[in-house]
């Protein structure tokens, strides 16, 4: 019995040291995309290929959902529960960058960079 009491312990203390680590990575991950959000237009190479900022905003946000999801993972949250949790939060995330932009110079809030970042969440859920 006391075995058995210590050996859930252990795991409950893994569990807390593993849902730490995926939430340092999850608040890393949110942290750089802030500091792309919030550089100037001046700052970013132009490019000749069309909509390649769509698919960096799709990349960065598919892998903040899988952040997200990984740390709700580790507290035990239902799968259905997980997936609207990282939506919100995600998502939400998203939008709060393109609003953002709105004071930055040379920058601009722009609904299709929100349906990238949605899309970027969506796909990562799935």
């Amino acid at each position: 019995m006391f075995k058995l009491c210590l050996f859930g312990e252990l795991r409950m203390t893994i569990r807390k040291k593993y849902q730490t680590v995926a939430w340092t990575v999850t608040g890393i991950w949110a942290f750089a995309i802030l500091l792309l959000s919030t550089l100037p237009a001046s700052a970013f190479p132009k490019t000749a290929i069309a909509n390649l900022d769509k698919v960096i905003h799709f990349g960065e946000y598919i892998f903040l959902s899988l952040f997200v999801a990984h740390g709700f993972k580790y507290a035990k949250v239902s799968l259905v529960n997980n997936s609207l949790f990282t939506l919100i939060l995600a998502g939400g995330y998203g939008i709060l960058m393109e609003l953002t932009q709105l004071y930055i110079p040379g920058r601009s809030t722009s609904f299709e960079d929100v349906i990238a970042n949605l899309a970027g969440v969506a796909c990562g859920i799935v």
